[in-house]
């Protein structure tokens, strides 16, 4: 930001950390990221003042603020650091830790002079948190579908556990701030389960998804697409979201509020004995109360024929209810595989209630509804790699009809899609065939109506990327196709490099973006090819140090420079010279010999290299005690090699005759 013009420039981070600044009291912070880039928090250091001994001391303390659930939490001291009466901080850096739970803080101070008084690290460990997001309403008789958002600060494992069974292990890290859907197993002998997630297999932050109810059918009623098309029509859109290719049928009823309390037996023993041949079957049945008034009660069973993914329509004559009055509902439940419904609270039984006269699109008696002709499905999909047939819900008015389908500007051939048609809704249905060649991207639907009229909706196919793996630059393992948005995953076999001379090598990870360095995999958004990274090991070889009669063997790592530390062994009368050879960078297993010298020669006295009369008067002036010597002196004097008890060399007379025998030529050696 200029000072003159006032103009801002935004960088993506700063539209995100700038959400965060109202709650930041300083100007210089650190922006903590994830291993993929992402900014999960802030750090930044401030100085505060607490009392010590009764009096007011001053020093810098270090705060983070993170990211929870997409917000900005409020500011927390980071109590892995100590603040120190005047300590301040200089400098601080902050990076997370490879597995995702723990900020390592790197920082500096100063004295309240502005000197340097040390560097130091800090690990700051960070909590996880899970919750259970919108679960899924994929139910099955064996299984539930439930969605688990990781909203803490740090990586955490996910064990369920239905019924207060023992858990189980669904994941073993998930991200911080991630979620993850999980299919969990659910065992016979019960219409309703209790399903608990936890971090751990102890039950830390569990959090329970309760009454599960497993009679539900897979097929969702859309209330936004339930209309009153005129006072004796009602317009009913069912969508099949479940796992099942073709889901259970549907109970519609309509009744009194306060009569739909409970489901009654006559009403259960009518479902049982009807065999519903059309695709709307109008039945009945009656209850009666405490004083005999006996009440007819109005449903449809709804054959919905949807395969998974889609919607059904369908259009209900309401004629046959009567008088339905102000208080009546109309009830959408639920008829299980076994075309049972068990009595009990209604709620158990219904997906929902829609107020009759109370829901728009209703009229008054006597008056004609305006049905508008418009789309119901102005969004829909379409996988490639998952190809199915994509519907498309309509209303319009009576007369209107499809006559044609336009993707883009390309006409649809009759083949391609069907259309079923009622009163006054319909669906037309894209055939996948019809979808299987379109590239990734959105295209717009337009049907054709016969009076011209057109009616359009967004059609979104997914985008695939190609995702390569490579070692040392050739493919490795299978080329995956992910879809826009998702992360890719290596499913093949551990990458292995082969060990060269003097290394061994082990898998890191892959190479994102060319630094050689092991990254968390991007989620998809081009095609890219990812090098596998291995971590290198040098191989280690033996290294043996000969000293006489001893021996020392070390390990070093290959093409390292080996030293030895240790005590060379040496003889008394000898000195350490070095080693047999120069010592170099090690290509193998190797022996160096201790190499030794003489400390001194019997005889020559006065180390000149020679024994001769010289060191013969030497010997005699310190026999008679006219000079002093060295020990090495007094060592090369003892020719007649003569020790007191102590091992002290003993010299008198009979060296003085000994050396004077070997100088003449009596004896040729001491």
């Amino acid at each position: 930001q200029t000072e003159n013009d006032g103009l801002r420039v935004f960088h993506p981070l700063y539209e995100l950390v700038e959400q965060a600044l109202p709650n930041v009291p300083v100007q210089e912070f650190v922006a903590l990221r994830d291993g993929d880039g992402t900014i999960i928090g802030i750090v930044y250091a401030q100085n505060k003042t607490w009392k010590e001994d009764g009096v007011d001391v001053t020093g810098a303390a270090l705060y983070a603020i993170f990211l929870e659930n997409g917000a900005w939490g409020e500011p927390v001291e980071i109590g892995a650091y100590t603040p120190a009466k005047n300590k301040y901080i200089s400098f601080y850096d902050a990076v997370l830790t490879a597995d995702r739970k723990s900020v390592l803080l790197m920082l500096s101070a100063t004295n309240e002079s502005g000197e340097a008084i040390g560097s130091e690290t800090v690990t700051y460990t960070l909590a996880p948190s899970i919750s259970i997001a919108d679960h899924s309403i994929s139910y099955t008789r064996s299984s539930v579908s439930i969605t688990v958002k990781n909203t803490g600060a740090c990586a955490t494992a996910v064990y369920a556990a239905v019924n207060s069974d023992s858990y189980v292990l669904l994941n073993k890290s998930l991200a911080s701030g991630e979620s993850g859907t999980y299919e969990i197993v659910l065992a016979d002998g019960s219409d309703c389960y209790d399903v608990t997630v936890a971090m751990d297999e102890k039950g830390t932050g569990a959090v329970t998804l309760a009454d599960i109810d497993v009679s539900h059918s897979d097929l969702v009623p859309i209330a936004k697409q339930l209309l009153i098309a005129d006072s004796n029509t009602l317009l009913l859109a069912l969508r099949n979201n479940g796992t099942l290719e073709n889901s259970g049928k549907i109970v519609v009823r309509v009744g009194n509020y306060a009569e739909s309390e409970f489901w009654s037996d006559e009403f259960v023993a009518a479902l049982v004995s009807m065999s519903p041949s059309s695709d709307a079957t109008l039945g009945s049945y009656t209850t009666k109360d405490e004083n005999g008034n006996v009440t007819e009660h109005f449903f449809w069973v709804v054959s919905d024929g949807a395969q998974k993914g889609q919607i059904k329509y369908h259009e209900l004559d309401l004629s046959a209810c009567g008088d339905l009055g102000k208080d009546a509902v109309i009830s959408i439940g639920v008829l299980p595989d076994n075309e049972q419904i068990e009595k009990g609270d209604a709620a158990d039984n219904n997906l929902f209630y829609l107020t009759y006269r109370g829901y728009t699109g209703i009229l008054e008696d006597g008056e004609k509804a305006d049905v508008s002709t418009e789309i119901l499905d102005r969004f829909v999909s379409f996988d490639p790699q998952n190809p199915s047939d994509t519907s498309i819900g309509f209303v319009c008015a009576d007369g209107q009809s499809v006559t044609g389908v336009m993707i883009g500007q390309e006409t649809l051939g009759t083949n391609l899609y069907t259309v079923d048609m009622q009163t006054v809704s319909g669906m037309v249905l894209l055939k996948k065939e019809a979808l299987a060649t379109l590239s990734g991207g959105t295209y717009t639907v337009t049907l054709v109506l016969n009076d011209g009229t057109t009616l359009t909706a967004e059609l979104k196919v997914s985008k695939y990327y190609t995702i390569t793996f490579t070692v040392n630059g050739e493919a490795f393992g299978e080329t995956i196709a992910v879809k826009e948005g998702v992360l890719p995953k290596f499913n093949g076999t551990t990458p292995t490099l082969a060990d060269s001379t003097h290394h061994t090598y082990t898998f890191a990870g892959w190479d994102v973006d060319g630094d050689g360095k092991a990254d968390y995999l991007p989620i998809a958004i081009a095609d890219a090819t990812y090098e596998a990274v291995f971590n290198e090991t040098p191989k280690k070889y033996k290294v043996t140090w000969v000293m006489g009669e001893q021996e020392a063997v070390e390990e070093y790592d290959a093409l390292s420079l080996p030293t030895y530390y240790g005590k060379v062994e040496t003889p008394a009368d000898k000195k350490f010279i070095g080693w047999d050879k120069e010592i170099v960078s090690l290509e193998g297993d190797t022996v160096y010999t201790a190499r030794y010298e003489e400390l001194y020669t019997l005889g020559d006295i006065n180390g000149d290299g020679e024994i001769n009369t010289r060191d013969l008067g030497i010997l005699r002036q310190y026999v008679v005690g006219v000079i002093e010597l060295s020990e090495e002196e007094i060592l090369a004097c003892n020719v007649y090699e003569d020790y007191d008890e102590d091992g002290n060399a003993i010299i008198n007379t009979r060296d003085i005759g000994v050396l004077q025998q070997y100088i003449v030529g009596v004896i040729s050696e001491f």
